[in-house]
């Protein structure tokens, strides 16, 4: 059951990106684009690039050129922090922070979907669950 539950679990996350990709590419966005965005929503004053690669977890240079990508089509801007002249803040441009909003509706939508059939305590234990292989993963 271990086994199952371990390839379950990553299937699912693959299904959950490929769905991802799908619905927000009409709007220029992809899973690795929101996925960014979502956490530079956390940070209203912007996140320090370095900051922003860890949280992801990939490496600068990945991050790097999602956010060049980023930056081309307007959406983010990268200015000097004002303590150290070596790291980049990161933050929405105000057209970014309306593509952000829009694709809330799509993935809020996408949400509803995939938890058809899902009742309110399913949902919470399957939370709690995660919750405790990501806080084990975390510890690793």
């Amino acid at each position: 059951m271990k086994e199952e539950f371990g390839q379950l679990m990553g299937d699912t996350a693959r299904l959950w990106r490929m769905s991802l990709n799908e619905r927000l590419k009409p709007l220029g966005l992809s899973h690795a684009k929101w996925s960014a965005m979502s956490l530079m929503s956390r940070h209203k004053e912007g996140i320090i690039q370095h900051e922003l690669a860890t949280y992801l977890t990939i490496e600068n240079s990945t991050l790097a050129r999602l956010l060049n990508s980023l930056e081309a089509d307007g959406w983010i801007e990268r200015v000097e922090h004002p303590h150290d002249k070596r790291a980049k803040i990161v933050q929405f441009t105000d057209e970014g922070a309306i593509r952000f909003e829009d694709s809330k509706t799509i993935i809020n939508a996408l949400r509803s979907d995939i938890l058809m059939g899902v009742s309110d305590e399913m949902l919470h234990n399957n939370i709690k669950t995660l919750r405790t292989i990501f806080n084990n993963l975390t510890n690793l």
